[in-house]
């Protein structure tokens, strides 16, 4: 039997974000899709230094399909710099081996 490769988890939209409230690409939208229920984990942003500067959802029990946006802010509210960002999504369920997917998002303006 052939092993199926693994399929991304999360999913990213825009390629690049301006979030400057013109009302076009102002936040990703970022989706994440388990083959099962039962995923355990977090979402985090980091500056291209290694730095997290978002916490998107944390100890968060996942369903089989989640939907989050992220508006371009760090979680002091302030707004993120033009660049590329990292979004690490970390999952673990009891009976599975866990997740850990990394992609990249652009701000631009």
């Amino acid at each position: 039997q052939l092993l199926k490769p693994p399929k991304d988890i999360m999913t990213l939209s825009p390629d690049v974000i301006s979030p400057n409230n013109d009302g076009w690409q102002d936040a990703l939208s970022i989706r994440l899709t388990f083959e099962q229920s039962g995923y355990k984990g977090r979402l985090l942003i980091f500056d291209a230094k290694g730095f997290p500067i978002r916490t998107v959802v944390n100890n968060e029990l996942f369903g089989t399909d989640n939907l989050y946006f992220w508006d371009g802010l760090t979680d002091r509210k302030e707004a993120a710099a033009i660049g590329r960002y990292i979004l690490l999504l970390e999952a673990t369920q009891s009976s599975l081996p866990p997740i850990i997917e990394k992609k990249t998002a652009v701000v631009g303006r």
